[in-house]
């Protein structure tokens, strides 16, 4: 009885929690202020009207542009990673990974302090200051941070493939190329094309990028919905620019998530996979892609911390003794220790919300049934409804009811609906491993088959879980951005408010100790999760 009741809860919660903080909340935007007047407005001849489409044009030429381009960036090292096997291959694999993981203002920083016009690469080659602003720039950042995700999905799908298949298409005769096509790559291919419609989906509601590099003139529908609502308090063009974005995201986002239901988990161990193939022209030209990737890495991340020294100074460290100097509070309406307390504060919070949702959740479905049901599709809602329509939708639904004091609430719902898909998948993978026979020997013996047998053995997926719920958190700028006051902004908040400010040596000394604690937050991630590997 108590299992009955314990399951009905977990098919209860879930699409009650999504209901009410994304579908409800949405529905009540849309009905109070997307009228026909301002929908007409659209297509007029206003300013507001133009630059609309403008921004609409914009996502389109953007998501298209990094879709493509991630997937030829993020291929090479699926295929790399998947197909052969070396040393040091689970750090490689790891660290080619990372940007995906960053925060996306960490992301965006380190394009401005490698390629701006104060970089010594800038003057040697003054073309590449072109990738730290206007559209070259958002396609750079883009692709540096999607890449990895191709590559993740990309690299599952080869390993994953069957060398007995392989070894019977050489056996009659079948070249390299041909092998490749009809085996082994054509999987990584197929999934590393299903990784750039994710890719198209973000890019196309990009938003940290587009705000801070790109401009009005490159603003996507998510930086102009943001605009409109918080600048220009045109409440009603917001909400219907809100709607036409979900509208268009809701074919790609449906097509994506028809595939990974059938297919796809959205895990990967990192383990070393057993086959070791040759010294050979392609593994050769595979560890030159792959090293030139690293590289790249190597120098954006080292960039940051450059850029947030002070070397010409009589201490070097200047940056981050104004970071956290009292006198700040003047300046951004709150000090770093109290942004980085918040941030923490979310983060804990937003972990274990999510993560316990998702035990209820799992629960429910291993014993309801074995295979997906439409309540489950709810999980993706954070694909079609964005994170800054997410926000717009809670605040207009929730702020007259909610103090000032208590906006933290409202932070912590958007941060845990953002975190859902990811902590969710994580959670499934590790319980997909788990046979259900053994769950119902547990239950024959009389014991309690999920918290005595279940719980211990998806352990480090839910360790996983937790520390994803927590790095997604700390990196979340978007809907934050648009509910906190100043005495709520997180991390994320204090260094796009310190860069509009132009303290630009203080936001370099905070992007810098975000990039740090979310470098830890991964390494805690690959070593407490044995490796596992989440997508967003």
């Amino acid at each position: 009885m108590e299992a009955n009741r314990l399951s009905l809860a977990g098919s209860v919660a879930v699409p009650l929690f999504i209901g009410l903080t994304v579908i409800v909340p949405f529905l009540l935007l849309m009905i109070s202020f997307s009228t026909p007047s301002y929908i007409i407005q659209i297509f007029g001849n206003s300013a507001s009207a133009y630059i609309t489409r403008d921004a609409l044009a914009n996502s389109l030429e953007q998501g298209s542009a990094s879709a493509l381009l991630s997937f030829a960036a993020g291929l090479p090292l699926g295929l790399f990673f998947g197909r052969y096997d070396f040393r040091m291959k689970k750090f490689l694999t790891s660290y080619s990974i990372l940007p995906f993981f960053l925060p996306s203002i960490v992301v965006v920083f380190s394009f401005m302090s490698s390629f701006g016009n104060s970089s010594a690469i800038t003057h040697i080659v003054p073309a590449l200051s072109e990738l730290s602003r206007g559209f070259t720039g958002i396609i750079a950042v883009n692709v540096f941070f999607n890449a990895p995700l191709i590559m993740l999905m990309t690299m599952v799908a080869v390993a994953g493939s069957d060398p007995q298949l392989e070894e019977a298409s050489a056996s009659l005769g079948a070249g390299s190329l041909r092998r490749f096509l009809t085996t082994w790559g054509r999987d990584g291919m197929i999934y590393g094309a299903w990784g750039a419609l994710l890719a198209f989906i973000y890019s196309f509601a990009g938003f940290t990028a587009p705000l801070i590099i790109g401009g009005q003139k490159y603003f996507t529908l998510e930086a102009w919905i943001y605009f409109l609502a918080r600048v220009l308090d045109e409440i009603g063009n917001a909400a219907v620019t809100g709607l036409i974005e979900v509208i268009l995201l809701l074919i790609p986002a449906t097509v994506y998530v028809i595939f990974t239901r059938s297919r796809f988990t959205g895990i990967a161990p990192l383990r070393s996979f057993a086959r070791r193939g040759s010294v050979s022209t392609w593994f050769l030209a595979g560890a030159l892609y792959t090293a030139l990737w690293l590289l790249l890495e190597t120098y954006l991340f080292s960039g940051v911390l450059v850029s947030s020294l002070a070397p010409g100074g009589r201490n070097i460290f200047e940056g981050f003794s104004l970071l956290f100097a009292p006198g700040l509070i003047n300046s951004i309406g709150i000090t770093t220790a109290g942004a980085l307390l918040n941030s923490l504060f979310y983060g804990f919070i937003t972990a274990f919300s999510a993560t316990g949702l998702g035990l209820l959740w799992i629960y429910s479905r291993r014993r309801r049934a074995r295979t997906y049901s439409v309540q489950d599709l709810l999980l993706f809602s954070p694909l079609v409804i964005s994170s800054i329509v997410l926000a717009f939708s809670l605040s207009a639904a929730f702020s007259p009811y909610v103090p000032l004091d208590d906006v933290w609430s409202l932070i912590i719902m958007a941060q845990t609906v953002v975190a859902i898909p990811v902590v969710f998948r994580i959670i499934d993978a590790g319980f997909q491993s788990i046979p259900y026979n053994v769950a119902e020997s547990s239950q024959i013996l009389g014991g309690n088959s999920f918290f005595e047998v279940e719980l211990p053995i998806a352990r480090s997926a839910i360790s996983s879980a937790l520390l994803f719920g927590f790095a997604i958190s700390l990196g979340e700028f978007a809907a934050t951005n648009f509910l906190a006051s100043p005495k709520f902004i997180s991390l994320t908040v204090e260094i796009y408010s310190l860069q509009s400010i132009r303290l630009f040596d203080i936001a370099n000394a905070a992007t810098a100790l975000l990039l740090i604690i979310s470098v830890a937050l991964f390494t805690l991630v690959q070593t407490i999760g044995e490796g596992f590997v989440g997508i967003r």
